[in-house]
Order: C-alpha cells, then structure tokens, then sequence
C-alpha cells in the first residue's frame, strides 16, 4: 500500500500501528470484523449494481475495506457511500493532507470531541484511542492524529480495494488459478467461517511501485543521490526477476517457495515500510475467501487486465474514467453456476 507507506505520521504513530495490530487478539478481531462485513456487503449487493445487475467492484471493495477499518481503528458514526466518493476526489485531486480537507471529513470532528473525554477512553481502547492518549502524554501531535486518521480510513482502504479489484479480474480470465484457489479454499477453511489461524496457510499475493525520499546526500550504485529526492522502487520490474519461474503469468506457481526477501518487496521495507502490510494482507485474504466461497466471477466480454486503461500514480489503478469494469457475479449454488 504505497500510500499508506509514505505518508504515515512519523515513527510513533507506525509503532503503535504495528504494536495495535500484530498481536494475537488483534488479529482474531481483525479476522472477525472483516469477514462480517463483506458478509454484510454482500448481503445487499444490490445497492453497487446497475439496472443489468452488473457489480460495481471497485465501490463494493471501497466500502468493506472503510467499513472494516472504521470497525477496527475508529468506531465512529460515518456515511461509507458518501466517504466512498469524498475519498476519490481527495486521492485524484492533491495531497492527502488534514489542513485542506478539515471541512469535507467532518468525522474528524468526531475525533477531535473524543480528546475532551480522556478520562474516558481507557475503557473503551482501539486504534484511535491510543492515539489520543499519546498525544494527551505528548508523543504525538493533533496533526500526527489527524493525518494517521485520514490515511486509515481513506488512502489504505483504496490502495487494498484496488488490488483486491485487479486479483479478482485476473483471477476471472485464469480458470486453472480460480480452481487452485477454490480446492485451498475447501482444504483450509471448508464450509466454517474463516479464522485467524487459516491465515498462513492461505496463498494471494499483488503491488507496483514504492516510493521513498533520500534524507540525505548518498551514492547508490555510483550514483549520486541528494537529499529530499524521491526513489521510486520499481516493483513492478523486481518482481519479474529470475527468481520466479513464470514471472509474467499470473499462477501459483511463481509462490511455491518461499521468496527471498530482496526479490518480493510489496510493501516496501526498513522503518519507513508501511506499517499496514500485516492488516493487508489479512483483509485482502478473507475478503477473496469470502467473496470467492460464496460467488463466481465474470468480467464483462472481452475485457482483460492487458486490455485495461490504467494510471500509475502513487500506486496502479484502473482508470476508471474510461473502462467498464463492473462484473458478473454468479451464486455458485445457482444452476447457472453449476452448469459451467
């Protein structure tokens, strides 16, 4: 999540990112929370649907990742469909910033009202809270706060939605790799819920560029570099190195050993890396597990993700302007499904 790993708050705000998120009851909430809410989103598919029934995939993702990271860092009241727009025209428009973007988020407000009722908080501790408590012992600043809050619940949300968008319209066009995904599926979780222990035994990987800034005056490879110049890691190119066997095709088999780590950098690394990989993966995991347990998925005919408009900002994204990417989602106890 490119975004997320540029613009988190400083190093404070990233140890208690990783310290609210790695633990083992974070985890299992984690795990709970977001298979509740794509179950919910899905329950009422028909609210991202247009007249032929064709999904909006890219809102739909939007929504359970804003939802499930409200539910996890903030609980607080908020109207996802209009946050869900909001939160497009701030990424497509400028910086993400909290001074330009006070009066459009007005949950922030919320956030603010909760810092007059510290003595309060303890009982009821997320995300949010230890923040808030951070700042009352003067580790952070408000616009530490504000900024950190902006990014949860606006640039990680879009930055997974997007590649949860491009596995499941790759996974749409490779047949073979929706059957290896549906018999790990079946072996892992079976009919149950999802729960945190399957985690690791799950297989998804996706991610294009990182972006770093030199903090000061270095030579990389003969090469002078000055302080304040942005590096732009090409991950894009990395992963399509020797070490995977099939690195231009979208199969398991590029996975079925473990990567070395110089080779697979989806997120970034040193102390600058962003500090929601461990969330990412585990929303993007039981989002597909879910999703893909309970519906078959069709794009519409003849599109691809070869064929597809794109933009390369900070991060690879449709280019939602121009392409039709709503899909077809098909129960897989239907007869339709089942004719296939």
């Amino acid at each position: 999540m490119p975004v997320l790993a540029q613009n988190l708050s400083g190093p404070y705000c990233q140890l208690y990112f990783l310290l609210y998120n790695t633990g083992s009851p974070g985890l299992v909430c984690m795990v709970t929370i977001c298979a509740d809410s794509i179950t919910k989103h899905l329950d009422r598919l028909e609210e991202v649907c247009n007249d032929l029934g064709y999904v909006d995939v890219l809102t739909l993702m939007r929504h359970i990742m804003l939802n499930t990271s409200n539910m996890l860092f903030l609980r607080i009241p908020l109207d996802e469909s209009t946050l869900v727009v909001k939160s497009r025209v701030i990424l497509m428009h400028g910086k993400l910033s909290f001074s330009n973007q006070t009066s459009s988020l007005s949950f922030l407000g919320y956030v603010g009202s909760m810092r007059n009722l510290s003595e309060k908080l303890e009982d009821s501790m997320d995300f949010a809270t230890e923040l808030i408590l951070a700042e009352k012992r003067g580790e952070l600043s408000g616009q530490n706060i504000n900024q950190c809050i902006l990014e949860m619940t606006i640039a990680a949300p879009d930055t997974m939605s997007v590649s949860v968008f491009f596995v499941l319209f790759l996974i749409t066009t490779h047949p073979q790799v929706e059957e290896a995904v549906m018999k790990e599926i079946q072996t892992v979780v079976g009919e149950r819920k999802i729960k945190s222990d399957d985690i690791q035994k799950l297989t998804v990987p996706v991610m294009d560029l990182v972006m770093s800034k030199a903090l000061e005056d270095e030579v990389i490879d003969g090469y002078p570099v000055k302080k304040g110049t942005n590096i732009i890691l090409n991950l894009g190119r990395m992963h399509r190195l020797e070490f995977f066997p099939k690195p231009n095709k979208f199969t398991f088999e590029n996975f079925a050993k473990n990567v070395p780590y110089r080779y697979f950098q989806p997120f970034g690394f040193g102390p600058r890396a962003c500090a929601g990989k461990y969330i990412a993966m585990v929303m993007m995991k039981v989002v597909l597990v879910t999703l893909l347990r309970r519906f078959h998925v069709q794009t519409l005919q003849g599109r691809c993700v070869e064929k597809m408009q794109k933009k390369n900002d900070l991060s690879l994204h449709p280019d939602e302007t121009r392409d039709r990417l709503e899909m077809i989602f098909t129960p897989r106890n239907s007869d339709k499904c089942l004719e296939r």
